[in-house]
């Protein structure tokens, strides 16, 4: 299985939740990969053995199951970089609110026992990319139906 991690870097409590997916996949044979902030993130901070962990450099990647740690931006950010790939992405939200991000730091573990059990289901979602006629660019152009 090949696991690819998005997290939002801004937000230092993601740590615990990395831990918790490090910890857990350790003892999987599961070939983690971390999107390039994420990873240049980890590196800074220490801590992590990422010997065995991919870097994820650009959108050329595949993935079995991408796991999104931070809030709805950061999901809605996770989904424009899995594209059309048909990746399913699992929210971790560590705001506040969290209409996309429905797992809670509480909860990591046993949504990593229920997707390792296959015990999951996948809700189909529409990316819509939003462009102005005039060209100007959009800080988030993206929305998720």
């Amino acid at each position: 299985m090949r696991v690819a991690i998005f997290g939002n870097i801004y937000r230092p409590v993601i740590i615990n939740s990395i831990k918790v997916l490090f910890d857990f996949f350790s003892q999987k044979q599961v070939t983690l990969m971390l999107d390039r902030d994420l990873y240049d993130f980890l590196l800074q901070i220490g801590g992590y053995s990422l010997e065995n962990v991919e870097k994820i450099e650009n959108d050329d990647f595949k993935a079995d199951v991408a796991f999104s740690i931070g809030g709805d931006g950061t999901f809605l950010n996770t989904s424009a970089r899995i594209g059309e790939k048909g990746i399913p992405v699992i929210g971790v939200n560590t705001g506040r609110l969290g209409f996309l991000t429905d797992v809670s730091n509480d909860e990591i573990f046993d949504a990593l026992e229920a997707l390792m059990a296959g015990k999951y289901r996948i809700e189909e979602r529409t990316l819509l990319q939003v462009e102005t006629s005039d060209g100007t660019p959009l800080q988030y152009p993206y929305a998720l139906n």
